[in-house]
């Protein structure tokens, strides 16, 4: 057994570069057409075409059951092993060592040419007695039959020589290094490089530069989606473990600035209806006042003249002659008259009142959204303080740039498809994509059809 990865058989054996990882598949996916032919790799289809109505005959060709041509395969496989692992509430490493026993072997061997649910259970099986916690043979055949029972036998001595032709095409490589320790030695080394490089005066701040749970928590869970790539084939352990940090405070930050602009949204609504309610009760007031004082000059006038007019309520002013009007009533531009015109009007609570007004500044969900919005922004900036930080200590750290922005991408393409989202335009707004939406019915069809063609 090796202590160390660089003198190991995963970094010696089990390493490649991209090119050679399609001139692998691309020679398994030769010997299956010369094996089987175009034929058996066909299965008609039938299914109604929604723009024309009619139904159209669909061929499903090698593509869609290869491991390297469609994620709704590597996904499918990846959320098997890990239903099965949760039933025995097996450690994470243990289902991730198996995962990669499965990328392995798919390198080796055509998934026509095998069950994969044997290739499941038996990897899982393999993978808990080498991180030495092993389970019972007898109880994984039960669990993986009541999961796939056409294609699981009652006889658990099927894993037991599917383990040996697993070990085989292996080459009896089992030890596998993965990426959590590498997370945990490079937070330490971060941790040391912030104590000595941040100013005594920031001592005390320290934990803003630091990463917590919650960071650490979401770089674990992008590391175990990473096994659904081709990332542990391709890159070092420790890119691994940079890349899933690096993208956990990259979704932190794009989580906060949506956050930041839907409260402020709603902050400008707010304000909004708010001046609009102050601006409606205030040319409530002015329309009363104006009608007090015209029906006072009507009346003066009717008695002057001894003529009867219609009742002041009932007068109506044009819209196109009320700026004019208060021109000459003397209630713009004169600071002093609509001021006392205000303190004679009692019917207007928003200006009479002024208490009612404060009430509504201090209105608890305002108040709350605006709190909120002070705690995004700052967090923001921490999490500025933060990549700033750590990209310091990558480049200090001599790690291969090229190589993680390669993983970088591999991972994003991943999540694009797994989502149904991608990203569209230079806003970095999500549109979503329903060709690349995950369909776990139709890779379990496909499987189904192939195995019973084979039988």
């Amino acid at each position: 057994m090796s202590a160390n990865y660089w003198t190991s058989s995963q970094y010696k054996n089990n390493l490649y570069t991209k090119s050679e990882l399609n001139d692998i598949r691309l020679s398994l996916f030769t010997q299956e057409l010369q094996k089987y032919g175009n034929y058996w790799l066909t299965i008609p289809l039938q299914f109604k075409d929604q723009e024309s109505g009619s139904n159209k005959q669909i061929s499903i060709y090698a593509k869609e059951l290869h491991y390297d041509r469609d994620y709704n395969l590597r996904i499918y496989l990846y959320l098997q092993l890990m239903k099965l692992g949760k039933k025995f509430q097996l450690k994470q490493v243990i289902v991730s060592t198996a995962m990669i026993y499965v990328q392995r072997f798919l390198l080796k061997c055509s998934i026509k040419e095998c069950n994969v649910y044997y290739l499941i259970t038996t990897c899982l099986y393999l993978a808990s007695k080498v991180e030495e916690c092993p389970i019972h043979i007898k109880s994984l055949n039960l669990i993986a039959k009541s999961y796939w029972p056409d294609f699981i036998h009652s006889d658990c001595t099927k894993i037991t020589e599917f383990e040996f032709y697993l070990i085989e095409e292996l080459k009896s490589y089992m030890i596998v290094y993965h990426p959590y320790e590498s997370l945990k030695q490079i937070l330490h080394s971060f941790t040391d490089y912030v104590k000595t490089n941040i100013n005594n005066d920031e001592q005390n701040s320290i934990e803003n530069y630091l990463f917590n749970y919650e960071y650490l928590q979401d770089t674990w869970a992008i590391i175990n989606d990473s096994y659904v790539t081709d990332a542990h084939l391709l890159y070092p352990p420790h890119i691994i473990a940079v890349t899933s940090l690096m993208l956990s405070i990259v979704l932190k930050g794009e989580q906060l600035d949506q956050k930041i602009e839907n409260s402020r949204k709603i902050i400008k609504d707010i304000e909004n209806k708010k001046n609009t309610e102050k601006y409606n009760s205030k040319s409530q007031t002015i329309n009363k006042t104006t009608n007090s004082d015209i029906g006072s000059t009507i009346n003066s006038v009717s008695n002057t003249t001894n003529t009867n007019n219609n009742d002041p309520k009932d007068f109506i002013i044009p819209n196109e002659e009320y700026d004019e009007m208060l021109i000459n009533l003397g209630l713009t531009g004169d600071n002093t008259v609509q001021s006392k015109t205000v303190v004679k009007d009692s019917v207007s609570p928003n200006i009479a009142n002024p208490e009612s007004t404060e009430l509504e500044e201090d209105n608890f969900q305002f108040t709350e959204l605006k709190e909120q919005l002070k705690q995004n922004c700052l967090e923001k900036e921490m999490i500025q303080k933060k990549i700033a930080m750590f990209n310091e200590f990558v480049a200090l750290s001599l790690i291969n740039m090229q190589h993680i922005e390669d993983c970088f991408k591999d991972i994003m393409v991943l999540y694009q498809f797994w989502t149904g989202y991608s990203v569209a335009g230079q806003g970095a707004k999500y549109e979503k994509i329903q060709k690349n939406k995950y369909n776990e019915e139709w890779i379990r069809f496909l499987l189904y059809r192939v195995y019973q063609s084979k039988t």
